[in-house]
């Protein structure tokens, strides 16, 4: 879609304002502002009427977000109040009314010192790429099988195979396997008894390549995944327990789905029921309650499981998480590092984004939130200010 287009931007855009525009038609809204070089900053008429105003305004922004070198140590930020931001800002307040100003500057000169470096778009999107479907499977006699990208599902049986149907190994016999998932990757597997496991960024599940019949199925869990646990009975008649163990949690299921998160970098853990029961250590979790941990205690509060489950249907949801948790599911599927310069800014945001976008679009969040930021490619750092 090309700029010109603004009758068809703007419907769009009153789609999206009133709430009933489409997947495919906020797909393409995003995919036409996704579509701007940065080098080319766009600001909305109606926030500034002088053009050197303007002007000086985008020199400064350029400055301070990606020449950090040049910016004064005395330089002291001004403490941001907590700001609650609608998603629909983060496109809205760049193409309000549709009508953009497009100012171009020459950032470097003949006196530039090399060392400054001014990111576009396309390389932010080159070097901090979306996930995807990555995986590995390490088998007990250590070999290691890197899982195709184009694939994204796994299924244990008599073999191991793709959800397609292909081969990956007749390597069997009664051992223990991991599924291992890097950052910037998911990935998806069909265990023995049926039940399915959808595996976050950075994450590990362990599991034997059969359960005993009759008895409880154990497997581990380093990291974050969903559950859809198949209901099994013995010949009695009686349901066969399933238990996940993580670092800090050890769940037992009767037959439900459920999200887990526990990740050793990070200082909390929780396990979300989305429906049935399950019981973590001596507490018993009923649908929309999340058990979590953190600083050492523990806690049942109710949420809304969605929120903690959004990963698995390809997107971010903001809603109810302070920005610290918010910038470690995006550490994770972008795999960089998040740096605290200070304090972590009271921020609250609302709403969902898809994990597809490129790396822009979380910055365009983050300028939108007010939130103070310096992206340092070479160590694929975000420094929040």
């Amino acid at each position: 879609m090309h700029m010109d287009n603004k009758q068809k931007i703007e419907e769009l855009v009153n789609k999206f304002n009133s709430g009933e525009i489409s997947s495919k038609e906020y797909q393409e809204l995003l995919s036409w502002y996704n579509s701007f070089d940065d080098t080319s900053v766009l600001i909305s008429v109606m926030e500034e009427n002088s053009t050197e105003a303007l002007k000086s305004k985008i020199f400064n922004r350029i400055k301070d977000k990606t020449y950090p070198k040049i910016k004064s140590k005395q330089t002291i930020f001004e403490k941001r109040k907590s700001t609650l931001v609608r998603l629909r800002w983060v496109a809205c307040t760049a193409i309000a009314a549709t009508v953009l100003l497009n100012i171009g500057f020459w950032l470097f000169t003949k006196q530039a010192k090399q060392n400054l470096y001014l990111a576009t778009p396309q390389q932010i999107e080159q070097l901090i790429p979306a996930g995807g479907n990555k995986a590995k499977l390490i088998l007990s006699n250590g070999k290691e099988i890197d899982l195709d990208q184009n694939e994204g599902e796994i299924i244990i049986g008599d073999n191991i195979t793709y959800s397609s149907g292909e081969l990956i190994t007749t390597e069997q016999n009664n051992q223990i396997i991991t599924l291992e998932v890097p950052k910037g990757g998911k990935y998806q597997v069909t265990l023995p008894d049926g039940s399915q496991v959808w595996l976050n960024s950075g994450s590990k599940l362990t599991y034997p390549s059969s359960f005993a019949p009759g008895q409880s199925r154990i497997v581990k869990l380093q990291g974050e995944a969903y559950f859809k646990v198949n209901k099994l009975l013995t010949q009695a008649g009686e349901r066969i327990p399933f238990i996940v163990r993580s670092d800090r949690q050890n769940i037992k299921v009767l037959g439900t789905e459920f999200n887990i998160s526990d990740y050793q970098e990070f200082t909390y853990s929780h396990t979300t029921l989305v429906e049935g029961k399950v019981s973590v250590g001596a507490s018993m979790l009923l649908p929309s309650e999340q058990y979590i941990i953190q600083g050492g205690k523990s806690a049942i509060r109710h949420v809304n499981p969605s929120s903690y489950y959004a990963w698995k249907e390809g997107k971010f949801d903001f809603d109810d998480k302070p920005l610290s948790t918010i910038l470690d599911e995006i550490s994770l599927w972008y795999d960089i590092k998040v740096v605290y310069e200070n304090k972590i800014p009271q921020v609250e945001l609302s709403g969902q984004a898809y994990r597809q976008n490129n790396f822009n679009l979380i910055l365009r969040l983050l300028e939108v939130a007010k939130v103070e930021y310096k992206l340092d490619l070479t160590k694929r750092e975000l420094i929040i200010k």
